[in-house]
């Protein structure tokens, strides 16, 4: 290891993509599913002091 970061690479034509429009929505759906890696949400009723009290 060299200490460098490691950063994921898609392909877009292996998604599918024939046009720049079409990449370009693959582009913005992987970064989503980036930002959202291991974020679970599910909305509920819970008042702060609940949340507080765990």
């Amino acid at each position: 290891m060299d200490g460098k970061r490691i950063r994921p690479e898609y392909s877009a034509t292996a998604e599918g993509a024939h046009t720049k429009a079409e990449a370009e929505a693959i582009l913005r759906r992987k970064i989503l599913e980036y930002e959202n890696a291991g974020t679970i949400f599910k909305p509920q009723e819970i008042t702060l002091q609940d949340f507080l009290s765990f």
